[in-house]
């Protein structure tokens, strides 16, 4: 009886620590997917900010200086401006994901970057790049991403907050 109960007592053991297992397993794979999810409500949210600043700034001599939330720990935000885009015009930018869609003509023209991890974001007609450049890219700043949108009556112009 006593190597009955032993041999029952194992297998209660293995089972616990199955069961402990895959309640750890299982938590993690959530805890992984709120935060990828999280991920996702920021970018679609910093897309939706900038595009609707863009759009909101281009009155003619309005100058704003906007701080926006710097989504998923993306360390710079690049834009590109619209008449590269639409030439289809490969620029001289160190990036090959950017230099390929300005060649291939894909309608992006707002990049987020982090740790070599480039993600396009969305295209806004009202984009423009100061005329001395093809393209700008600002860093984040203790989480945010210091903007100056300058408005000439029919686009806006981006350009980092000093």
């Amino acid at each position: 009886m006593n190597n009955k109960a032993q041999i029952q007592q194992v297998f209660t053991y293995i089972l616990t620590i199955i069961l402990v297992g895959f309640v750890l397993l299982m938590g993690y794979r959530a805890i992984i997917g709120l935060i990828d999810k999280g991920c996702e409500v920021e970018k679609a949210s910093f897309k939706t900010n900038i595009e609707s600043m863009i759009s909101k700034f281009n009155n003619y001599g309005s100058l704003n200086r906007e701080g926006l939330n710097g989504p998923c720990d993306f360390s710079q935000v690049c834009f590109i401006d619209t008449q590269i885009i639409r030439s289809n015009t490969a620029i001289n930018i160190n990036n090959p994901l950017i230099f390929q869609s300005t060649g291939a003509g894909v309608e992006k023209n707002i990049f987020l970057v982090k740790h070599g991890l480039t993600e396009p974001v969305g295209f806004v007609e009202q984009l423009k790049v100061d005329n001395s450049q093809e393209y700008i890219c600002i860093n984040n700043t203790n989480g945010k991403f210091e903007i100056t949108f300058r408005g000439d009556g029919k686009n806006t112009y981006i350009e980092p907050s000093e």
